[in-house]
């Protein structure tokens, strides 16, 4: 006779926000009583439903494999994996879900506008670049001015990248 559906247990990843190019280990459990043959993993990691080949069970009943993230802005990502016996039966663990979390943008690699000589009034305008964004996402740049002479912030964090060289900075340096 055709054996029962097989069934799973201990469905689960080992890393529950992983970043873009990060590992993840799938995993799950399976039994049945004929002989457990082969298993299917499928998952949405580019925007489509993707099937892995068939894998043969052989002697354990575990579906472990690891895959690394490549979804660039941070999305849902829903994973399944089928598994099948001796008699051809089937049963999937129903779709798992995990969020791709932000990956940090690097520093930036150069940063441009530092004249010599200022005068009051002159306005000090500081350029960043180069840094990277392994989601793809649109980096923003901050800058902070500050007299090191005074120990003094003149200008906050801020994405304004100018600065108005003031009375109180004469023979002063503005980083």
């Amino acid at each position: 006779g055709v054996s029962a559906t097989p069934t799973f247990s201990d469905v689960g990843i080992d890393n529950s926000n992983p970043k873009v190019n990060e590992n993840v280990l799938f995993s799950a459990k399976w039994s049945s009583n004929a002989t457990l043959d082969s298993y299917i993993f499928s998952w949405n990691n580019t925007g489509s439903w993707i099937n892995d080949s068939a894998v043969a069970f052989g002697s354990i009943n575990w579906t472990n494999l690891t895959k690394t993230v490549s979804a660039l802005h941070k999305p849902t990502i829903g994973w399944m994996i089928y598994a099948n016996d001796s008699d051809g039966v089937w049963n999937n663990t129903g779709i798992q879900t995990f969020t791709v979390a932000d990956t940090a943008p690097t520093d930036p690699t150069d940063i441009t506008g530092f004249p010599t000589t200022l005068y009051v009034g002159d306005t000090l305008i500081v350029t960043a670049s180069g840094g990277t964004d392994a989601d793809s996402d649109t980096i923003t740049y901050h800058y902070k001015f500050y007299n090191v002479n005074e120990s003094a912030i003149r200008q906050d964090w801020s994405t304004t990248n100018t600065y108005t060289i003031q009375a109180s900075d004469i023979h002063d340096t503005i980083r």
